[in-house]
């Protein structure tokens, strides 16, 4: 699974990359753990339904999950709210991760 996170927006409409993974590359281990992050933010954006809240100054998260049999892409704008934690939470371990892995 390849997976990659872009933010982009805020007051600054800054735009970087925060993950850029092929689990492929990884340890069977941590390609598992990081597949699981990343069904576990998709399941948890289709769970939650939420909808996205408009503004020009909101930090959008573009998150592009794809395997060898296709790809979807999640849109996600943060507003900041109670409601976002747990994509935070999941963003910030797959950045983590990447981090980590990075040379």
């Amino acid at each position: 699974m390849k997976i990659q996170v872009k933010r982009s927006g805020g007051f600054a409409g800054l735009s970087d990359t925060l993950c850029d993974l092929d689990t492929a590359n990884l340890a069977p281990t941590d390609a598992r753990a990081i597949e699981t992050l990343g069904r576990s933010l998709e399941s948890e954006l289709r769970a939650q339904g939420v909808a996205q809240p408009v503004g020009a100054d909101l930090v959008k998260y573009e998150v592009t999950l794809s395997n060898g049999q296709g790809g979807r892409t999640l849109v996600i704008a943060d507003d900041g709210s109670k409601a976002m934690e747990p994509f935070r939470r999941l963003l910030d371990d797959l950045s983590n991760f990447a981090g980590r892995k990075s040379p």
